[in-house]
């Protein structure tokens, strides 16, 4: 995900607000920590941690251990009304599940795995959706997908999952930061679909982190509202663009890597039937793109135009291409002749035009790279499972070495080569990744990578600059196969699902190296007339150089914005997404233990934070806080209608707690008297009095019943709280409004009923 291709940020407004009703308490479970609502019931949600007396995780009745549970409460009544009990506990603190509203469906990472339940009956739907230790659940709705967070340790960085329920499959599986949490979706104009995950951080420490992860499967169908061709056959990137050749569709086509829409001259057609289309692609600097055949062409195209320059005749099908110094040396892999496997390379002087040697090599050169000090390595196929790795003087063409290798190997055969590490190539060999290391006239081979979950076999290896990028496939494009991202050192980075039959990928450089942008190649199921393109990308640091802080435990997004609660660092951050910068930060005011846990933007903008300081803090755009004790340490926090519901998890003394607290948080109204007495017109009085230090009183009054609003607004418009929002008889009324909370200053009032509306102004002093 680059940070460039995120959505347009939202501003962000904290308006003057407070909770200013006493509490009421409703009582629950030992230790509420995850609050929900779901609106259309018109039902509160509490998960309860649980006590586990031997910090075992398993759940032993008979040794003071209690159960998590599940509590519903009704927000008119506030009274518990339903309940279910787990006899087991959650995976990871804190409780992170996933709320599925329009599936009626929770997803909680409970008892060693994922399980679901219908938020309706409170009954199980699904005993396993995954197996794992995960540590939260987040859900994107319009998939629906679920987020995993899988934490490795406390102080090695874990991975988040993008996982499909309906189908099993796992979308994507990619290395996060230290301690992932929980994580939010958001979709984008170009249909890219991002997932920022937040990382904790370790214990203590400042470098929590946001992550990201984004998929846009099949990119070119859906930018370009076109099918490719198909039989894909290679896939490279050259200054902004992506080439892709397709064998069966008689094709190349020239992408912008940044939008994946096709350049006005693609594709570019190499004709309509036979066995003539494009095999391999390489490039003669940035401005000339080397197209070989399998009709044994080298076709030199202008990158600029997509215009041929001119058709080089070789003597058969073109394998593979290295250029150094405008002289391509070609890998002929079988005879042009009967089609019977060659053994030779041709060496090309692309300005000329002329053919300056036949050379010969073992059986089917498969693979040609150029290597360190005037070198070049060419791979062959042999008899069975015999090979060869020959290594040519470039300039002399002589063999200086030439060293067998043993195993099973398939065609196309890749070939990532790192002179950094004294000749050492990466290669596909037994259906492993294996590490080649060239010593004189022998070769050093040890596996580096087999993945543990496997539907099909790797078939091909390809550069990803600090990356090796591995495909898998089970060959008919039937089941899941998966592009698999490593470091050189042979750990799983990350792992994507793609299209059909996954025939290579490249890696578009980005300004921030810590971005990894890629485009994977699917020659589609066998039958199919069109291959894929599929889109992957992830940041493990999605701020870039800015600091997050430490303890990041709570996220939610505000618009296209980010609230962060920063549980080390004492402070709610305000992140834009697209830019990956933090705009803004909200100071606590808390210390040590006893820091933000998670927050709530409620209607009108104001920011509700709990803490494990016992109090509850609102924050509002003048840069002022306020805070509410709630007898305890808060966790979870969620609304319905005007009332904010947070779970109070243990008492100052952290001992258990089994409260929810109640606020009623939409209105500053204190009390409102009614009379009953006729009246010829609407009316709106002076506040008494005015100016207000702490308390003042509003009349008004109206003709007949009718709904009405009484609303008070900052003076430049902006919504400070509904004060009356329902409908009223005729009479007249009197609202008590306490602004002992609200800063000094201006502010406007206003009366609308059937249309009408009256404003005066009032003054607040202290």
């Amino acid at each position: 995900m680059s940070r460039r291709s995120l959505l347009v940020p939202l501003t962000l407004l904290f308006l003057a607000a407070a909770l200013q009703a006493q509490p009421r308490h409703i009582i629950v479970g030992k230790e509420p920590s995850f609050l929900f609502t779901d609106p259309t019931a018109g039902r509160v949600h509490v998960l309860t941690l649980g006590v586990d007396a031997n910090f075992d995780g398993v759940f032993e009745a008979d040794s003071g251990d209690v159960s998590a549970a599940w509590y519903v409460i009704d927000p008119v009544t506030e009274r518990v009304v339903d309940s279910a009990v787990f006899h087991g506990f959650f995976n990871n603190f804190p409780v992170r599940p996933a709320v599925d509203l329009q599936a009626h469906t929770l997803y909680m990472p409970l008892m060693g795995r994922v399980r679901a339940f219908n938020i309706n009956t409170l009954q199980p739907l699904r005993d396993t959706v995954i197996d794992g230790f995960f540590s939260g659940v987040s859900l994107d709705s319009a998939g629906p997908r679920l987020v995993l967070a899988e934490r490795v340790g406390f102080t090695d960085p874990g991975f988040a999952w993008v996982f499909d329920p309906a189908t099993g499959d796992t979308l994507a599986r990619v290395r996060s930061g230290i301690n992932p949490n929980m994580s939010v979706a958001l979709h984008d104009l170009h249909d890219r679909v991002h997932y920022v995950t937040i990382n904790e951080g370790g214990f203590g420490a400042k470098n929590a982190s946001l992550s990201a992860v984004t998929l846009q499967p099949n990119i070119y169908e859906k930018v370009n509202d076109s099918a490719m061709g198909g039989g894909g056959s290679d896939i490279a990137e050259r200054a902004g663009r992506i080439y892709v050749a397709l064998g069966g569709g008689h094709r190349v086509y020239v992408i912008d890597e940044s939008t994946g829409k096709d350049l006005p001259f693609s594709p570019i057609s190499f004709g309509p039937i036979g066995q003539n289309g494009p095999r391999t692609l390489a490039f003669d600097g940035d401005s000339v793109l080397l197209v070989g055949t399998y009709s044994a062409q080298l076709v030199r195209i202008r990158t600029a135009t997509g215009a041929v320059m001119d058709t080089i005749a070789m003597r058969g099908k073109v394998e593979s291409i290295a250029v150094r110094d405008s002289i391509a040396f070609v890998a002929i892999s079988q005879s042009n002749s009967g089609g019977g496997a060659d053994s030779v390379m041709q060496v090309v002087n692309l300005r000329t035009k002329t053919i300056l040697s036949t050379v010969t090599l073992r059986r089917q050169p498969l693979a040609l790279v150029n290597g360190s000090n005037g070198t070049l390595h060419a791979f062959c196929m042999g008899d069975s499972t015999a090979h060869w790795w020959l290594t040519l003087d470039a300039s002399t063409l002589a063999v200086v070495a030439a060293r067998p290798f043993s195993g099973v190997i398939t065609s196309p055969f890749r070939v990532v080569y790192d002179p950094l590490l004294s000749d050492t190539a990466y290669a596909i060999v037994n259906d492993t990744l294996r590490a080649m290391h060239a010593d004189s006239n022998t070769i050093d081979s040890r596996v580096l990578y087999t993945p543990e979950r496997r539907t099909g076999h790797m078939v091909m290896v390809s550069d990803g600059g600090e990356y090796l990028l591995l495909s898998e496939t089970e060959g008919s494009g039937n089941f899941p196969e998966y592009l698999h991202v490593l470091g050189r050192d042979g750990s799983l980075v990350a792992r994507f699902k793609t299209g059909a039959r996954p025939f290579g990928a490249v890696r578009v450089p980005q300004t921030n190296p810590g971005d990894v942008v890629l485009y994977v190649l699917g020659r589609g199921k066998t039958s199919a007339q069109h291959s894929l393109l599929d889109y992957f990308a992830f940041q493990q640091n999605a701020l870039g150089t800015d600091s997050l802080g430490g303890g990041a435990n709570h996220i939610v997004l505000v618009g296209q914005q980010a609230l962060v609660t920063m549980n080390g660092t004492h402070e709610v951050v305000l992140v834009n997404l697209a830019t990956g910068a933090v705009e803004g930060r909200v100071p606590t005011g808390t210390t040590g233990a006893d820091g933000p846990r998670e927050s709530l933007m409620l209607s009108g903008g104001r920011l509700v934070t709990t803490t494990y300081g016992g109090d509850v803090i609102v924050a509002n755009q003048f840069g002022t806080t306020s805070r509410y004790p709630i007898g305890g340490k808060g966790e979870g926090i969620t609304s319905i209608g005007s009332k904010v519901f947070i779970a109070r998890f243990s008492a100052p003394d952290y001992s258990p707690d089994s409260v929810v607290v109640v606020f009623d948080a939409d209105s500053l109204v204190a009390s409102v008297d009614h009379e009953r007495s006729p009246l010829a017109t609407m009316t709106l009085e002076q506040n008494v009095p005015n100016p207000a230090p702490a308390q003042t009183t509003i009349g008004f009054g109206i003709e007949r019943s009718q709904p009405v609003v009484l609303a008070l607004y900052t003076t430049n418009g902006q919504l400070v709280a509904r004060l009356m929002d329902r409908e009223l008889e005729a009479g007249s009324y009197s609202v008590v409004v306490n602004t002992a909370l609200l800063p000094s200053g201006a502010y406007l009032y206003s009366l609308e009923a059937n249309g009408r509306r009256i404003t005066r102004t009032m003054q607040v002093v202290r």
